[in-house]
């Protein structure tokens, strides 16, 4: 046959990606997430482990020497959950995200102003146990 001219095997291959991209487009939402049951999922296993990390940093005394690499992780962990979750409105809704992100913000607050040889006052550490204990119950019954 006829050898083919550079524009069309060019056209053709243009033409080709364009239908596979339109009939494979999937919803953005499912795209990130593999859906709601994956999101929520990820969502529980997420906020489960950084209320674990931010109670158990609460509770270290605070001349123990592993404090200080201890706050660098729940303020990382902290940083990396809010980034993930606070533009995804299924997960805002929740009670247990509203919850878990005030406690979240009330101890980095607290270490960026005070620094991390302060413990949080009394009051404060009391409502953050607080917060995170109610985020833990309702993340854990699905809300």
């Amino acid at each position: 046959g006829e050898p083919a001219s550079r524009r069309g095997v060019l056209g053709g291959a243009a033409l080709a990606a364009v239908a596979v991209l339109s009939a494979a487009r999937p919803e953005p939402a499912l795209a990130l997430f593999g859906g709601d049951e994956a999101l929520q999922e990820e969502y529980t296993t997420d906020t489960t482990a950084i209320i674990t990390l931010v109670q158990s940093n609460l509770a270290l005394d605070t001349k123990d020497p592993s404090r200080p690499e201890s706050i660098a992780a729940v303020r990382k962990a902290t940083a990396d959950w809010v980034a993930k979750y606070r533009r995804e409105a299924r997960v805002q809704a929740k009670p247990s995200y509203s919850q878990c992100y005030t406690a979240l913000n009330a101890v980095a607050g607290h270490y960026n102003s005070f620094g991390t040889k302060y413990p949080l006052p009394p009051k404060r550490l009391q409502r953050v146990n607080k917060e995170l204990a109610f985020a833990a119950k309702a993340v854990a019954a699905g809300k």
